[in-house]
């Protein structure tokens, strides 16, 4: 977590945390943050993930890129580190199969195809 104290956004900490006690009660969450570039997203996410850590989950990001074209790219980073640490469950990997399509996925995550 970043040294300067984080000021504001009580309603999206709120918001986070709400998601946070989900995910501890066996819902998983995708969250998404988005907003114009400079307003204050990166150190949000340190904030989000200190929320997250302190309270024993692992977290997860991905990022997009508005100048790349490419499909599900926050994903296409994501999934193949969690398949790596074996995060995600037989089940979950089938849901990705149906997802995505067998070919189309395992061009997107090709590793999922091995599990």
């Amino acid at each position: 977590m970043s040294e300067t104290r984080f000021i504001g956004r009580h309603s999206d900490r709120d918001a986070i945390q709400q998601q946070i006690y989900h995910c501890l009660s066996g819902q998983p969450r995708i969250v998404l943050i988005e907003g114009l570039a400079g307003i204050g997203k990166t150190r949000f996410l340190e904030e989000v993930r200190a929320m997250a850590e302190g309270q024993g989950m692992a977290v997860y990001t991905g990022s997009c890129d508005e100048t790349l074209t490419e499909p599900y790219e926050p994903f296409t980073a994501l999934l193949p580190r969690l398949a790596d640490e074996q995060v995600l469950e037989t089940r979950e990997i089938m849901l990705l199969h149906r997802l995505f399509g067998v070919s189309e996925q395992t061009q997107v995550v090709p590793s999922l195809d091995v599990l």
